[in-house]
């Protein structure tokens, strides 16, 4: 009897997945979803949405269900409400085995019949650098808490996260496992090199003539140093900084101001927001992908710089060393002086360019969606036996 009893059934919070931003949570949800597929012969999947299935299908693997709701993410009030009172007594009626939300988000205040998993990406709300205000930061920690607390699995990125939420939170060291978060297949395929050429021109830039920076503009980003360092590279060397992705009006105008005071306002070029496809092409051009973040609990953007073969520099702090390792160049202080310097050093030793774009491609290869859901079944077959 038991081989006519269907695979258990796992719900996962798909909404982060349906945005545009390319960065966070939302970059590793969209990955997930579209990498469970090997996971099918096991389990039966629900994507909780809040678009219309038939908008966004094309996001997930064939023969997968799903659960539309109008409660947004962001919707702090609604979605708490809802989250508590309405999703678990649905997933309770549909039969879901367990609950993975991949932004921490899981219903905590009542017992559930269904085991609950959280991806705790970072804490990065216990750390100066995160730029919410204190309400709201206070709102986050109780909010971790209750997930972690509430959790029969919490999932992380890195070691380093780990360790965090082993210190910040004891009560989950034993649950807490470690998924890496995986690279999108689209960096590790061929670039075209007409597509990738004329992308390139329509932003003004030539291939080996600019710096790159992507992956978010939040204070812990540390992009302001970066724009400050532009003033210290020498002259001879200096290229242009390509900004990736969408920054906001308030960060433009902050990130402009700087270049002003150091008079390489001329030399920043925001890109808005572009694809997947054409962020490899970005990679594939750039010169050196520079990433000074202050607090990662993965550090995602350096890595899939290193897939498509861009020298990257990088601040070794938090969990950023475990990911990128002697694969990249390591910043030594944290200053426009010093990182101006290494920027320096790098644009001016093509030797050094090469040996870093073999070591960033090996070292990314660690980092692919398939080992991560590998782990990641084993995980729920642990969970769910």
């Amino acid at each position: 009897m038991d081989n006519l009893r269907p695979p258990p059934l796992i719900a996962v919070d798909a909404r982060s997945a349906l945005g545009h931003q390319s960065a966070g949570v939302p970059v590793f949800t969209r990955g997930l979803v579209a990498s469970l597929k090997p996971l099918a012969t096991r389990y039966r999947f629900l994507f909780v949405v809040d678009q219309s299935p038939d908008a966004v299908s094309r996001l997930f693997p064939e023969d997968c269900t799903f659960f539309q709701t109008r409660v947004r993410l962001d919707d702090w009030h609604s979605r708490d409400l809802w989250l508590e009172l309405v999703l678990p007594r649905w997933l309770e009626r549909l039969g879901v085995a367990a609950y993975l939300g991949p932004d921490a988000v899981i219903p905590t205040f009542f017992p559930a019949s269904f085991k609950r998993v959280s991806v705790i990406h970072d804490l990065a709300m216990f750390t100066p650098f995160d730029g919410q205000c204190l309400l709201k930061k206070l709102k986050l920690r109780w909010d971790y808490w209750r997930y972690a607390r509430a959790a029969d699995l919490v999932l992380t990125d890195s070691d380093f996260s780990r360790e965090t939420i082993a210190h910040r939170f004891p009560f989950a060291a034993t649950k807490t496992v470690v998924i890496h978060s995986g690279i999108q297949p689209v960096y590790y395929e061929p670039v075209d090199e007409v597509l990738a050429r004329r992308f390139m021109e329509s932003k003004g830039l030539r291939k080996g003539s600019y710096l790159l920076y992507f992956g978010g503009y939040k204070l812990n980003k540390n992009v302001r140093l970066l724009v400050r360092s532009l003033g210290f590279v020498s002259r001879e060397l200096r290229q242009p900084l390509v900004l990736a992705g969408n920054v906001s009006p308030d960060v433009r105008r902050q990130l402009s101001t700087l270049a002003r005071e150091r008079s390489v306002d001329e030399h920043l070029v925001y890109t808005g927001y572009v694809s997947s496809e054409e962020l490899k092409y970005l990679c594939y051009g750039c010169s050196a992908f520079v990433f000074p973040s202050l607090y990662e609990g993965f550090g995602l953007p350096p890595v899939e710089a290193m897939a498509c073969g861009a020298p990257v520099i990088y601040n070794p702090v938090a969990s950023l060393p475990e990911v990128c390792g002697e694969a990249g160049l390591r910043m030594t202080e944290n200053t426009p002086e010093s990182l101006g310097q290494l920027i320096s050093r790098l644009l001016g030793d093509q030797a050094l360019q090469e040996q870093l774009r073999k070591k960033g491609r090996l070292n990314a290869e660690r980092f692919l969606w398939k080992l991560s859901v590998q782990r990641l079944g084993l995980h729920f077959d642990q969970l769910l036996s």
